[in-house]
């Protein structure tokens, strides 16, 4: 049989699982995690400089607990007590220091653990050291602070300078001035458009360089060849100035000079030579000697009989007819 539940209970049980659940997530957002193996460490400061709850515990550079709260302990306010939440897992040695830091320029505060030496570790509900470090924007107001005085009186200075200097430059000198920023300007807007040209043959540069680079890898790798190369050079250039070349060019001066006379000789039917070249009459016995040559050797083929007689078994050849 089915137990009916009344509508008053079941807005009573509704009711209070609205309430667990809305009081587990106040606790939540303010940093306390009812389920979390974790115990709690406390540090004083005299001062937490922006340090919120919720805000991380590290180790390391390691995230290992949260801020859980923060509250002034004395009327003066001047110590702040500091609750964090940490795991019960990391053995926290008793002389090591909680550190107020900025990680970044503009990052939050963190806690910073920083372990100690003692062999005796933290336990929940303990109070361990605290230490406060300036981060990165205090330090740099402080190092500007001395010279701000210095650096307002300079700016002074300056404001009447250029004020002076404006009252001495005429107007055609301010003309001038105006001038040279225009054409200032030009030559910027020019600068400007070879740098996007450049941008543009980007592709091709990287090519370039590529190929210089490849050709300088080139050079490296056949370094010793080159050195080779360079060597056969020297010693080849060394031989030919050791070399006799005057004498060499002398020598082929006297050869040009005796061919030069035999061939003026030849020009001038000196020697058999001279004559067979110059003679014409003998060009032209020599030419008709060599057409009967011709017809010569041209009827042996034809008729061989008639100049060469064979006896085969002691008969002799039947003398061909003569032709008339």
């Amino acid at each position: 049989m089915a137990i009916k539940i009344s509508k008053e209970v079941r807005i009573g049980a509704l009711a209070i699982v609205c309430i667990v659940i809305f009081i587990l997530g106040f606790n939540y957002l303010k940093g306390n995690d009812i389920f979390s193996k974790e115990h709690q460490v406390y540090a004083v400061y005299n001062n937490v400089d922006g340090l919120l709850p919720a805000n991380a515990v590290q180790l390391n550079g390691l995230a290992v607990g949260k801020v859980q709260s923060i509250k002034v302990m004395n009327e003066s306010g001047s110590l702040m007590l500091v609750t964090m939440s940490i795991d019960k897992r990391l053995n926290i040695p008793s002389d090591s220091r909680a550190i107020i830091t900025s990680p970044g320029l503009l990052g939050d505060k963190v806690v910073k653990l920083v372990f100690g030496q003692s062999a005796q570790y933290v336990k929940d509900g303990d109070t361990i050291n605290s230490l406060m470090l300036k981060d990165l924007m205090g330090s740099i107001q402080d190092s500007l602070l001395p010279i701000v005085p210095g650096v307002k009186s300079t700016l002074a200075s300056l404001d009447t300078t250029v004020k002076g200097l404006s009252n001495m430059v005429d107007a055609e000198a301010q003309q001038n001035l105006k001038e040279t920023l225009r054409n200032l300007n030009e030559t910027v807007k020019s600068l400007n458009t070879l740098s996007n040209a450049l941008a543009k043959q980007s592709t091709a540069v990287a090519g370039i360089v590529q190929n210089v680079n490849g050709f300088t890898t080139n050079l490296n790798k056949n370094n010793e060849n080159i050195s080779g190369i360079l060597t056969n050079t020297n010693q080849l250039t060394e031989q030919l100035s050791q070399a006799k070349i005057a004498e060499t060019m002398q020598s082929l001066q006297s050869s040009v000079n005796e061919l030069h006379g035999i061939m003026s000789k030849i020009n001038n039917s000196e020697g058999s030579l001279g004559l067979m070249v110059n003679d014409k009459q003998l060009y032209n016995n020599l030419q008709s000697s060599l057409s009967s040559l011709d017809v010569l050797m041209g009827d042996i083929k034809a008729h061989p009989s008639r100049y060469i007689n064979i006896t085969v078994f002691g008969r002799k050849p039947k003398p061909e007819p003569v032709q008339q």
